[in-house]
């Protein structure tokens, strides 16, 4: 990648001196209004850096100090053009936090530590087949396109809380395969779009707590288990063969679509105390095969607007469902 040192604007050059000791750059006006990633687009010169000059950082443009750790921590920037780091392999670690990317950030198929993007407004991201030897944080970012993980893995944790996916038309978020050695955590996450959790495998918790979906119309999970139809209506969430090494956790969780669990293994309890399933065109909760190892508690105020699937499904414990309220479309 050639990026020329001298050809450097000024805040590329401050990221450029402060990379061999991981400094913090920071770009921001001190103005929350201002410093605002949402407005990201309309920030000028002294904000902006080439996304190109960060991936020539992380893959070795810049000579590092020994006895010292590199890497790129960037807040409040305006990064122009595609973070292109497919098929490659860095140890610089790479927190990019407030910032606004113009373009998808592709890390398909790349290995690296600790990922960052907290607080940042992204164009998507393509990181399927990456390997992440560490945690990835997503926490309070908006993507206005999908963020794919399709078999991508991480040894540690995935955090998304309080973000906000927009792919109104499809996928937010494809994790299909996905495999996060620790937990996912999705609290108070908003999604416009599926959220494709297929066969991925999460060895510590699933955390939706009061999170809310709202799925793509139109777009069904197919393989039903008891092979019959679904009545229609929109997908928030496929997990179907999903398996979760602990509890799959999602407290007043509040969705528009199916929630669907289909053939899903969980070692502990599927909590869904007081959450707002609505899907009058079709199912709210499809769990048929599912095993459930700790019981599935739909209590204090759960609600269902659609059909409830569990045929087949096994758990060695009760189904809680005191203060259930359930309402089935017209057959």
């Amino acid at each position: 990648m050639d990026v020329q040192a001298d050809e450097l604007t000024l805040p590329e050059r401050q990221l450029w001196e402060a990379f061999t000791a991981a400094r913090e750059v920071d770009l921001r006006t001190g103005d929350p209004d201002g410093d605002d990633p949402a407005g990201g687009a309309d920030w000028g010169p002294e904000r902006t850096i080439r996304a190109e000059v960060i991936a020539a950082l992380l893959l070795g443009a810049r000579e590092t100090e020994p006895g010292r750790k590199a890497g790129v921590t960037l807040v409040g920037a305006r990064i122009t053009g595609s973070l292109e780091l497919d098929n490659t392999e860095f140890e610089c670690h790479l927190r990019l936090k407030g910032c606004w990317f113009e373009q998808r950030v592709n890390l398909y198929g790349a290995r690296t530590r600790q990922l960052s993007f907290s607080a940042s407004h992204l164009n998507g991201i393509m990181a399927s087949l990456a390997q992440i030897d560490g945690n990835l944080r997503l926490k309070w970012c908006h993507s206005r396109a999908e963020v794919s993980l399709v078999g991508t893995r991480v040894s540690g944790a995935l955090s998304m809380d309080e973000a906000h996916l927009v792919a109104a038309d499809g996928a937010a978020l494809d994790g299909n395969r996905l495999q996060v050695d620790n937990d996912l955590l999705m609290r108070h996450l908003t999604a416009e779009g599926r959220i494709s959790l297929r066969s991925a495998h999460i060895g510590g918790s699933v955390q939706l707590r009061e999170s809310q979906l709202h799925g793509a119309t139109g777009i069904h999970a197919p393989d039903h288990a008891d092979g019959l139809p679904d009545r229609g209506g929109a997908t928030a969430l496929d997990a179907v063969r999903l398996q979760v090494g602990v509890d799959f956790t999602a407290y007043r969780l509040r969705t528009t679509g199916a929630l669907i669990l289909r053939g899903a293994a969980v070692t502990g309890t599927l909590f869904l105390r007081a959450a707002q399933l609505t899907n009058p065109d079709g199912r709210t909760l499809d769990a048929a095969g599912a095993q459930i190892g700790a019981g599935v508690v739909l209590d204090h105020g759960f609600t269902a607007d659609g059909q409830i699937r569990l045929a087949g499904a096994e758990t060695p414990s009760r189904i809680v469902l005191e203060g259930a309220r359930l309402t089935a479309p017209d057959t």
